[in-house]
């Protein structure tokens, strides 16, 4: 779990499941470990995001997350990016969410430093597909939550 430590507690176990390169190009990383709780997971780092060549990794946490209401998905994901504290265009992060669990909504958080919830942006909910799209402006750790 390293350079997990700055984003969470360094008694988490974080297991990283997608590491690449990206530049101020742009780029995807995407997780193809169909075992992994994150399977099929995107994000998208549109151009001038990075202003320079930069590390970036996903990784997850399965420890639990206290939220005050609705369903935990169980899942922390951590995007993690080497010196990097924010970034210059809003970065999606596509996930699957459970559909047994849902009501046709779930909401993504980012979790701070403290372990309290920010809600994130929503970009795109696909029904069909099970998939939920919000955007970030910095990387750390989030989760989804069901209504």
């Amino acid at each position: 779990s390293r350079g997990a430590s700055s984003q969470m507690n360094s008694s988490d176990d974080c297991v990283v499941v997608a590491s690449k390169r990206v530049d101020s190009r742009g780029g995807e990383l995407v997780v193809h470990d169909d075992k992994s709780p994150l399977a099929g997971s995107r994000v998208v780092f549109p151009p001038a995001a990075l202003a320079s060549v930069r590390e970036v990794s996903l990784a997850y946490s399965t420890r639990p997350v206290d939220v005050k209401s609705g369903i935990a998905s169980g899942v922390t994901l951590v995007l993690l990016v080497d010196k990097v504290e924010a970034f210059s265009q809003p970065v999606s992060i596509e996930i699957s969410y459970d559909p047994k669990k849902s009501t046709g909504v779930v909401i993504p958080y980012q979790i701070d430093k403290r372990g309290r919830l920010h809600v994130a942006q929503i970009l795109k909910i696909d029904k069909e597909a099970h998939r939920l799209t919000f955007a970030t402006f910095k990387p750390g750790a989030f989760t989804w939550v069901y209504p």
